[in-house]
């Protein structure tokens, strides 16, 4: 699960997902084995995803990208500013956090610092300050000098290859020219995807995060497997 020191990324990554789903309600919850997140729509009916500790490798890869690009039009109210924010805070304090419910006002968290178990009240006006506060001593420039270059290069055979929305679609089996294979598992058809569809790579043996929903890449697997008949 997620531990201090990265707890700020992973929050941040996850609050993207949620702006991109229209979440409002939000509930996040640390269990045993994994991380519970539910939230509601416009659609009264509530939605969840858990995400196992294989499944938190696609957020770290995600925020690894998030943190190549500016800063600029990030929207204040957004989740994945108002959960970085929070998660600076905790990372700061050494706090490991155990469930985080929005409220009206802000979010209700719990967790553990230095033994001691802890719990209150961060008003969504507080965080918002804070952010503030944060981006103003960083000045003007992005977080990181954004370079451009190629997350393709670093593609490897045998790592795992996520989706945009955090769904694990096998391994990379072969890099060839500006195109690899993912193969998916065992009875299953391996098909190609080309270089762009890479939104991160960090080589070694993180995963190969896309910029394709899994809707999307089983779409490009169908058109693979017409184009080979």
């Amino acid at each position: 699960m997620a531990q201090v020191g990265e707890q700020s990324d992973i929050l941040r990554a996850l609050g993207r997902f949620l702006d991109e789903q229209g979440a409002r309600g939000i509930d996040i919850k640390i269990h045993e084995v994994f991380l519970g997140v539910t939230w509601v729509r416009d659609d009264p009916r509530s939605q969840h995803k858990a995400y196992q500790e294989h499944d938190l490798e696609a957020l770290r890869a995600h925020a690894r990208a998030l943190r190549r690009t500016s800063a600029h039009g990030v929207s204040d109210g957004s989740y994945a500013e108002l959960l970085r924010t929070l998660g600076q805070q905790l990372d700061e304090e050494g706090t490991e956090m155990n469930a985080i419910y929005e409220e009206p006002d802000g979010f209700r968290v719990s967790g553990v610092g230095k033994g001691v178990y802890r719990t209150g009240l961060c008003f969504t006006s507080e965080l918002i300050e804070w952010g503030a506060h944060r981006r103003a001593a960083r000045g003007t420039m992005p977080e990181e000098a954004y370079v451009e270059d190629d997350p393709f290069e670093r593609v490897i055979v045998g790592v795992p290859v996520f989706t945009r929305d955090n769904q694990r679609l096998g391994k990379v089996g072969e890099v060839q020219g500006r195109k690899f294979r993912v193969d998916p598992g065992f009875l299953q058809r391996s098909y190609w995807l080309p270089a762009e569809s890479v939104e991160s790579a960090a080589g070694g043996t993180e995963p190969v995060l896309l910029s394709l929903t899994k809707t999307e890449a089983f779409d490009r697997r169908r058109k693979d497997a017409a184009t080979a008949r």
